[in-house]
């Protein structure tokens, strides 16, 4: 479902770096439970491109694990 609302936006299946950091976010909120791998592959990336996103949120304090999975914080 959020794959092909990403193709619908950007025009293709990999999303545009520029727009990758909105759209992670995103599906973050949609899906607080997606793994790195799953989130890389959402966006037309590697699963190790998910998982650095997921680092790199997570070290700049965008993003916090909970109980419930990811939480977005900003």
């Amino acid at each position: 479902r959020t794959q092909r609302r990403t193709q619908r936006d950007t025009g293709n299946s990999r999303v545009p770096r520029a727009k990758m950091r909105d759209v992670a976010l995103n599906i973050l909120r949609e899906n607080p439970n997606i793994s790195g791998a799953q989130l890389g592959r959402e966006l037309g990336n590697s699963p190790r491109t998910g998982q650095n996103i997921l680092n790199e949120f997570e070290q700049a304090g965008i993003i916090r694990k909970n109980g419930d999975g990811w939480k977005v914080t900003q």
